[in-house]
């Protein structure tokens, strides 16, 4: 067994080590959670470098029955009166490679193609993913011995996917901001007074209404009802927009504050929200899309890249000073390069801080809270302080 720790941002290399390594067995996450929260746990299935499952447990005859007849919207019973019971003779239940053999047995009655299979399994390792890659934690890798058939997922399109899908996540700003953000219920519209257009929404919204009591967030909504995390974005954006839902605010946080983060890498935003949880964090993975958030929304605080690919992190920031209402906001530039000369140009730019990658979560968090306590008024004396 391959034991270890990783710190934020440091899973994806995890994952790739052991997917270029054609690695095969058991990865066990446990990630460190925000006090009070528990630990969270999670497994990981690899076969020759391939993620097979990914979930709270191993998966079993039962998860997959439940995730395919879901998929093709029919009942099991339906299903399983397609397959003669012969094909089923031989298949030891208990035994590691059953859910193999069952799933090619379904394939080879015709029941499913793989590709079928593929897409209905695809956003629960995806969701997984989606709550593991910005955390930090223990892991422990124990090796098995390579299953002759399998499907599975390669590691490198699942972190492509991962990225996609949080940069689409920005089409439903600002109702929903992040996976995280926790929903509470926004007082339940009586029937008859749900405009007829918002029947089919109304309906969903009510069979998910018992699972919303400000502690679960859009990702735990997802978990919990079996559903792709990013169609539960999309609903629970809908149902704040229409006034059915809040993003739940617990007592002591400052969400009255909001912060612009914009940087090129999905996973990279991830960790700024996590890190500053306790304000509404909106993010944008291009420049353009973060100078409309910034005019729309007026934030507080802009957390900014210094490197991006059509509009590099400086010329933003110069950017923004030079649009008179923004030119006392708090502008905290991130980068790899750490040089005196860099620090220069980022002050010359306009920014007020300038932390290093990798940092530390806590660390931000200290910066940004001191800003924002300071106010903008203060702005032109903390700039011209060098660090």
């Amino acid at each position: 067994m391959i034991q270890g720790r990783f710190e934020k941002n440091e899973l994806e290399a995890l994952l790739s080590t052991i997917s270029k390594k054609q690695g095969t067995g058991c990865l066990r996450i446990v990630s460190e959670q925000s006090t009070p929260d528990p630990p969270l746990e999670r497994i990981i299935f690899f076969n020759n470098g391939w993620i097979t499952h990914a979930g709270l447990k191993a998966p079993t005859i039962e998860f997959y029955t439940r995730i395919l007849s879901r998929r093709l919207k029919r009942s099991w019973a339906s299903v399983v009166a397609q397959v003669d019971p012969k094909d089923f003779a031989g298949i030891d239940m208990q035994s590691t490679g059953a859910q193999n053999a069952f799933l090619g047995r379904l394939v080879h009655a015709g029941v499913f193609s793989w590709n079928q299979i593929l897409l209905a399994l695809e956003p629960h390792v995806l969701l997984v993913l989606e709550r593991l890659l910005p955390q930090s934690g223990t892991f422990s890798f124990k090796p098995s011995r390579e299953e002759t058939v399998t499907i599975g997922f390669q590691v490198w399109e699942l972190l492509k996917k991962v990225a996609t899908r949080q940069q689409q996540l920005v089409a439903v700003a600002p109702y929903i901001t992040s996976l995280d953000n926790v929903l509470a219920p926004n007082g339940t519209p009586a029937p008859q007074s749900v405009n007829p257009a918002y029947a089919v929404h109304y309906k969903k919204f009510q069979q998910l209404l018992p699972w919303i009591d400000g502690q679960r967030s859009v990702l735990d909504l997802a978990e919990l009802r079996g559903e792709d995390s990013l169609v539960m974005a999309y609903m629970c954006a809908f149902w704040v927009k229409a006034g059915w839902l809040c993003v739940h605010r617990s007592p002591g946080t400052s969400q009255d504050h909001t912060i612009v983060a914009i940087d090129d890498s999905a996973v990279m935003l991830e960790l700024i929200k996590r890190s500053l949880k306790k304000y509404r964090v909106l993010t944008a993975q291009k420049a353009t899309e973060g100078i409309a958030l910034i005019f729309h929304e007026k934030p507080n605080l802009i957390v900014l890249d210094v490197s991006m690919p059509e509009l590099d992190g400086l010329q933003l920031c110069s950017t923004i000073r030079n649009v008179e209402s923004f030119k006392q906001i708090p502008i905290v530039m991130l980068t790899a390069r750490d040089g005196f000369f860099d620090k220069i140009k980022g002050r010359i730019a306009g920014s007020t801080e300038y932390l290093t990658k990798p940092f530390d979560g806590e660390k931000l968090c200290e910066v940004v809270d001191k800003h924002l306590q300071l106010g903008p008024s203060t702005y032109q004396t903390s700039a011209l302080q060098m660090s």
